[in-house]
């Protein structure tokens, strides 16, 4: 299917960039594989809305799209404004707010976002919270690179989208979504990775970088991880785990 994509970059100092833009888009049918947007010398800049045509898989109605930049150039930042997809058969639009920046530095500190889609005013997906706990096994080997570790994932609880004509929400704890996984090994000093997977797609790539534990993934402890504002996945059906071997 075909698609007309215009992208905004915001009007901010230094919103525009010199870096590679990746997109995935996520349906109800699916989702694409990860595609590179087409760099020229005038696209992303500031305050500027630039519009790709691209052949899109039918998996519409989309459901959220997730963006990277690689962080490399002279300008490595990007201030992304907002993404709209349009059916060229059709007519529909799909439009992907985010409004902050890609940068190691400013705003979120990250260089991934995912925007939930939103059709005719509605959102798509909802937004909830994630809390990871990570148990390293009790083995008396240790492994400078190897580590053993049972993982719990639980939603903490759902985050309707408040919108500016609302003034409150109701918010409900649901029943806890938890898989196990068990890898084998020791504690560890390496870096650790994990990808959530569920009915609504995946979590990207998730660092276990800040825990309640200073020294994180020792012996016989207990580490937690929390992750906010994410686009909800749905019943948890597998998790991706992985460490970086330094």
């Amino acid at each position: 299917v075909l698609y007309e994509m215009t992208v905004w970059t915001g009007d901010v100092v230094g919103g525009g960039t010199d870096s590679n833009i990746f997109m995935t888009l996520y349906g109800i049918n699916g989702s694409t594989e990860e595609v590179q947007l087409d760099k020229k010398k005038a696209r992303f800049e500031r305050e500027q809305n630039d519009t790709f045509i691209m052949e899109i898989l039918d998996i519409a109605p989309f459901t959220k799209m997730r963006v990277r930049i690689d962080g490399l150039g002279s300008r490595p930042e990007w201030f992304l404004e907002r993404i709209l997809l349009k059916n060229m058969n059709t007519g529909d639009l799909t439009m992907f707010y985010y409004g902050d920046w890609l940068s190691q530095r400013k705003g979120k500190k990250t260089l991934v976002c995912e925007m939930c889609a939103v059709i005719d005013g509605e959102e798509m997906m909802e937004w909830t919270s994630y809390t990871v706990s990570v148990k390293t096994s009790d083995i008396l080997e240790r492994s400078l690179h190897s580590l053993r570790l049972e993982f719990q994932v639980f939603t903490v609880f759902e985050i309707p989208r408040v919108r500016p004509e609302q003034e409150s929400y109701d918010s409900q704890k649901p029943a806890p979504r938890a898989l196990v996984l068990c890898t084998p090994g020791a504690g560890t000093d390496a870096n650790v990775f994990i990808i959530i997977f569920g009915e609504n797609g995946d979590s990207g790539t998730l660092a276990l970088k800040q825990s309640a534990n200073w020294n994180k993934f020792e012996r016989n402890s207990t580490d937690t991880f929390n992750f906010s504002d994410m686009l909800s996945l749905g019943h948890l059906c597998k998790l991706r785990v992985w460490h970086d071997n330094k």
